[in-house]
Formats: C-alpha cells, structure tokens, sequence
C-alpha cells in the first residue's frame, strides 16, 4: 500500500472512531518513513482528540496542541515549563505526563522521565507508548532487564510495535543474551523492513554471535537503505576483515574516512588490516594519526606496540605498551601483549607474570590462556600447557590457533571429545579462512595420531591450499631472489681480517639448513656446551642482511663489515657473557656468502636430511612466519628444495672448508661419533653434556620441542612413507 492510500485509511478509521487502527496505520506510515510530515502531523491531531477520551483528567485542546508543537520542535525545557503549568490545574492528564516524561528523556533527565512515564501509566495501564518510553529510561540508567519487563508489556499491548521490539532486542544484548537479541531484532524487521537500524543492529548481534556471513547481508540490505550510514560501513569493514576479505575491508574503512576524516577508530582499524596484510609503515602512519586524534586512545598505543614488536624493535614496543597502560592500567590486552614481548626477549618468568596480570583482569581471556600454554610448552611442561590450552578452548570453542596448539601437544583418541568440537567448528560456515586453516592442521594431527593416515592427509592438503591462497605465495618470487642472493654476494670480498668489532667475541655459530631438517636437535647439542649461549632462531641476519644486499645492489667492502659489526652488536647482548652464541635460524643459508665475507671467524653449521622427509615434514607443518609460503604446495616445495639445494653447492664450492655439513641421519644413528666431530669443527673442548641434549633446560620455541627433549633417536626421517599413497610421484624431481 502506498503512503497515499495508507493515509487515506487512516483518516477513515478515524472518522469511523476506530482510533487503534487509526494509530496502527500511521505508526507503520511512520516506521517505513520516519520524517513524513503529513503522518507527523496526524499523529499528533490522533494524540490530541484521543486525549479526550483517555483516562485522567483532560486539558483543553489548545493546550494540549501547543504542548505538542513545542514536542515536535524539541523545545525540551519549554516542555517542561507549559506541562508543568497545565499539571498545575489537571494533574491526571496522561498526554502530559508522557510528554513531560519524553522530554526529560530528550535532556539525558533519566530518572525524572521514568518517572513521568510511571505517572502516566497509573493514570491509563494500557498504554503500550508508555510502557515503550518507560524501557527507553530504565535502559538508558542500565538497568536492562527493568526495561525488558516494560518492553514485554508494551508488546503484549500492541504485538507489532517494532521500535519496542528492536529496544528490547538492544536491552538484551546488554545482558549478554545475544540469541534473544536477534529474536527481537528478526521481529522488529518483520513488521517493517524499511528502516536501516534495525537491519544494522540485527547485524552487531550477528557479528557478536559470529555469524559474520549472515551479519554481511544486514549491512547490504542497511547500506541499500541508508548508503552514507558511516556505522554500517565501520562494521562491514569489521565483517569482512573477520571473514578474511581484507583488501574489501579496506575499501569500507576508506568510505568510512572520506565521510569523517577525523574518526580516530576508523584510522585504527584500517591501520589492523594494513599491518595483517604486512604493511607495517603505512599501519604505524593511521596508527600514529588515530593517537593524534585523541591522544588517551590506548588501543592505538597498543595496536603500536604490535607493529614494533612483529619488527624485533622491542624496546619501542615496550614503550608504546608502557603508554597504553598509562592510559588504561587494567588493559587486559597490553598485559598479554607485554608477555609476548618478553617471551620473544626469553625473558619466560616475566612473560609469565605479565600472562597472569592479563587472565587477572579478564578471567576469561582465552589469548592469555593459549599464551601460557605456549610458555610452558617452550619449556618442556607438556601437562601444564595441555591445561591452559584447555582452559582457553573451554572459555572459547572457535578459537582455532588454541585448538591446534593443543592438537600439538596432546595423542588424540576416537573418544576425544575436542575432536567433535573441531569437527563442528570445521564444518561451520561462520569460520574465517584463517581460522579453518589452523583447524585443518589440527584435524590433521587428530586424524593421524588415531591411525587415519588418508584423512590426515586431505586435512593437510585442505589446511595447506587455504595458507598458500591467503599469504598469495607465488613460487617466481624466490626463484628471483634466490638469483639475486647469488649474485650479489658471489661478487663480494671478504674484509680485511682486522681487530674490528666484527672480528671479537662473541663468536657467532651459524646452525642452517632447510626448515625441519634437525636444526633445533643441532642447537640443542651445542648449546649445552658451557661456553656456548642458545640463541635460537633470531631475525638479525636476515633483518641486516637484504637491507644491504636487496637495496643496496652493489655491497661495499664498508657495507660488509658493517653488516658484521650490527649483527654482533646485536648477540653480544644475548651472550651471557660466553664465548660462542648459536643462531639457528634456517634461513640463513641463503646469506652464507655475506655472512663469511663479513665475519670470518663464524661457524656455519648446515644440516642435512632426507629430502622427502624433509618436504614432508614442511607441509604438514603449520609456521606461524608469513615468509615460508613454499611450505604449503608440494610442487613449490620440490622446486624450492631444489633452490637451496642448487644455492648449498655453490655456497660449499666457494668456502670449502669454512662450512661443516652434518648429515641428520647419521647424526641420530650414531649420536656421540658425529658430536664429537660437530665439537671438533666448533674448536670447543669436549664436554659430556653435548651427548645428552634432552636434558638441555632453555625455553625452545621452534615445532621440534617436544622431539628434542627426547633422547636422540633414528627413524624420524621415515615418516613421509605413511603417507606415500597419497602422495604419488610429488617427491620424484628431488635435487
């Protein structure tokens, strides 16, 4: 029915007395178009020639009409002044009343409104307007399920009354009771689908449930409705950076920003896709804006912090954490964050204590949870960490990276009941692609620690597709760079062997190969020695590294020695004051060249495997690093071993005697005739503590960590057999 009609219906219900369905109709006229002045208007004539016969004492009709006029004008404290005026001679009047109460709602005035609105209900008990304004005040002081009961009142009065259908679904949602909300929300649409907050807010229960596909459509339909709703647009870019559409998110964050430049949380968010897509500069510059634009928002010093911290700067993070947490001290998130940092420093104590801050002031935080499972993990506490693991997949079900650390430390059974709950969440619609990526893996290991060695393997080739397409690896990238690496550094002269700070302690031990190729097992080794500090896999090399060779072009003999004397710079500080620091760091093999020149006294120690058992072992894996995007394709796997392969022969025809190749398998066949060489290249004396590298105690963070802390034994490199059925001739163009 058009609005024509539909006003000219309304009139003939009047006409006949039928004042409801008078009301009825321009209460829907007005829910479809809120400004229409001509359904405004009549509202207001209906309200006052059913002020006559309403219940309580009744004004004369002029007064009751200025009344109304100075409503419609929001002239609130006028309001005020005539009601209390007319109150004076008719103090029953409903009308009076509920306007008096609405505009003591309009000045924030609460508690004087619900207590007009309770006025005007003892004078007329039916009326649902009444009890609707009477929710809007008690929910406005927080006092949500008050409101509830009011609500519910006004709907039995008058079932279709969608403002008080989508007030409730708001007063709900207060109360955490998110199913209900939508319920509420789903029922204001049903009688009018025509205004755009209500499909808005519909969507904010969606997104707090997780239903983001569905919470998507609401916002289209709101946008649809109301293009310039800034809001919407702020949320849709929340909605689709969770279902992983980030470049899309961006998109919405920047329509956000053209229509108000200023909004310090729009510049936040769009600076959270930036820096999840590795654009960290451009993250810092939105970062750096939104803390401009309100200098007390302790999310962007947070949101700072991370950016510092994915960059190894962790003192300026610290720093912007310090900030955060001067602004709000019970920042759950910071606390958590702070630990990461420490943990990254091996600082495990303090990352610990800091953990436990956060999980203090949010009980339920299943991040903080997951984070001490990792810590206690790093350090060999295998059944502490099972537990916080749990803890934090008992507090959230969906949180996925949670659900495949535990998977990591735990031998899954067919009556584990986190199996089922994996299963659910893989299944689910509303599942980002991240997230479906770390539950494949877990499935994975759930499938082939119970035996069912087919469905693990398309578990992980599903988990694998999924990484590859979301990191957007393409294989041409490192053939170009391996190309690059070589050419630049074969053209490179080592530096005079001077007494420069690139020559002195600490000596550096360069532990390398491909990733999963027993790295962290040769790390161990050495690293119990009494002079020697474990450094695991730090950054410096590379971080120092492709500044000079990658943008520099041509390296100078200045550059070179450079290079030597930052990165010992940067050990010194780790060395505990011995001699010799470890980094095992696989990917250093592509920089061998630079790192020889530089340093001539370092150890380079390359570990070899088993191709396939290391090609296996790759993909079945889930890194954390964004920089390994070969692992997640067979055929790039192959073609990239084969790079390293080919780039390891050159390295080895340049510097023959300068790299100790050790063979992984005979490593573990016959563990104290291969250390003791290993200890002989290293020119360290020989200590019994190399052969007992379980018993090593230092915190290990690489996938390996529960495999070295096992004596040394042989037959890992023969996993890969069980699942050669599946994997045809993938490993046949092995190098």
């Amino acid at each position: 029915m058009s609005v024509e009609k539909a006003m000219l219906s309304a009139k003939a219900h009047e006409r006949k007395g039928a004042y409801q369905q008078a009301r009825s109709i321009y209460e829907k006229i007005l829910a479809d178009y809120p400004h229409n002045k001509r359904a405004q208007h009549a509202m207001e004539a209906l309200h006052t020639k059913t002020s006559q016969t309403e219940p309580g004492e009744t004004p004369p009709t002029k007064d009751i009409k200025a009344l109304l006029t100075l409503h419609r004008r929001n002239a609130f404290s006028a309001v005020c002044l005539k009601s209390k005026q007319i109150l004076k001679q008719y103090p029953r009047s409903y009308i009076v009343w509920h306007v008096l109460g609405l505009a003591h709602a309009g000045r924030a005035e609460f508690l004087q409104a619900q207590e007009c609105f309770q006025t005007a209900i003892d004078i007329n008990p039916h009326s649902a307007e009444a009890y609707s304004n009477l929710g809007n005040a008690l929910k406005d002081q927080g006092h949500s399920l008050s409101a509830i009961s009011s609500y519910k009142t006004a709907i039995q009065l008058r079932p279709n009354y969608a403002e008080v259908h989508h007030n409730m679904g708001a007063a709900l949602l207060d109360q955490g009771d998110i199913g209900a909300a939508i319920q509420s929300y789903e029922n204001a649409l049903a009688v009018t689908d025509k205004i755009p907050e209500f499909h808005y807010s519909l969507a904010t229960a969606l997104r707090l449930k997780g239903q983001f596909a569905e919470a998507l459509a609401c916002l289209e339909k709101t946008l649809d409705l109301q293009p310039s709703f800034a809001d919407a647009h702020h949320a849709m870019a929340h909605v689709l950076r969770a279902l992983g559409r980030r470049k899309d998110a961006l998109v919405c964050y920047q329509k956000v920003l053209e229509n108000s430049p200023e909004n310090a949380e729009a510049h936040n968010n769009m600076g959270v896709v930036l820096q999840e897509l590795g654009h960290f500069k451009a993250a810092l510059r939105l970062y750096a804006r939104a803390v401009s634009l309100r200098l007390d928002y302790a999310e962007a010093h947070n949101n700072i912090g991370t950016v510092f911290q994915e960059l190894s700067q962790f003192k300026s993070a610290l720093k912007a954490y310090a900030r955060a947490l001067e602004i709000r001290p019970d920042y759950a998130e910071v606390h958590n964050n702070i630990g990461n940092t420490l943990r990254d420093l091996g600082k495990m104590d303090d990352a610990i204590s800091y953990y436990a801050r956060a999980v203090q002031y949010k009980p339920n935080y299943a991040a903080a949870h997951n984070n001490i499972g990792n810590v206690l993990k790093e350090r060999g506490d295998i059944d502490f960490a099972i537990s916080a693991y749990s803890r934090a997949v008992e507090i959230d079900p969906k949180y996925a990276t949670a659900h495949r650390h535990l998977s990591q430390v735990k031998v899954f059974k067919t009556t584990d009941s986190q199996f089922q709950v994996m299963k659910n969440l893989f299944d689910s619609t509303d599942i980002s692609d991240a997230d479906r990526c770390e539950i494949c893996f877990a499935l994975a290991k759930a499938h082939h620690d119970m035996g069912a060695f087919a469905q693990a393997f398309g578990y992980f080739k599903q988990g694998n597709t999924i990484r590859k397409e979301t990191l957007g690896y393409e294989i041409t990238t490192d053939r170009k760079l391996f190309q690059d690496l070589q050419d630049i550094q074969f053209s490179m002269k080592p530096v005079a062997q001077l007494d420069t700070p690139a020559t002195r302690p600490p000596q550096p031990i360069f532990i390398l190969g491909m990733p999963r190729s027993g790295t962290t097992l040769v790390e161990q080794i050495i690293s119990n020695h009494s002079s020697v500090t474990g450094g695991g896999e730090l950054p410096y090399a590379w971080q120092l590294g492709s500044e000079f060779i990658l943008t520099h072009g041509q390296t100078s003999s200045a550059d070179i020695q450079k290079f030597g004397e930052k990165y010992l710079e940067k050990i010194r500080a780790l060395s505990e004051g011995r001699p010799f620091v470890t980094d095992k760091m696989p990917q250093n093999f592509r920089l061998i060249g630079l790192i020889l020149c530089a340093m001539p006294n370092a150890k380079i120690v390359h570990v070899q495997r088993d191709a396939r058992a290391i090609a296996w072992s790759n993909y079945k894996h889930y890194f954390m690093s964004k920089g390994l995007g070969y692992c997640y394709n067979l055929a790039d796997l192959v073609e990239y071993f084969n790079l390293y392969s080919r780039l390891m022969t050159s390295w080895n025809a340049r510097f023959p005697a300068a790299i100790y190749n050790l063979n992984y398998e005979k490593l573990t066949e016959n563990p104290e005739s291969e250390t003791r060489r290993l200890i002989d290249y290293l020119e360290l004396d020989w200590e019994d503590s190399c052969l007992s590298p379980e018993q090593n105690s230092r915190s290990i963070r690489t996938a390996s960590q529960q495999q070295v802390r096992q004596k040394v034994y042989k037959g890992s490199s023969q996993e890969w057999l069980k699942y050669a059925p599946f994997l045809g001739n993938a490993f046949e163009k092995l190098n």
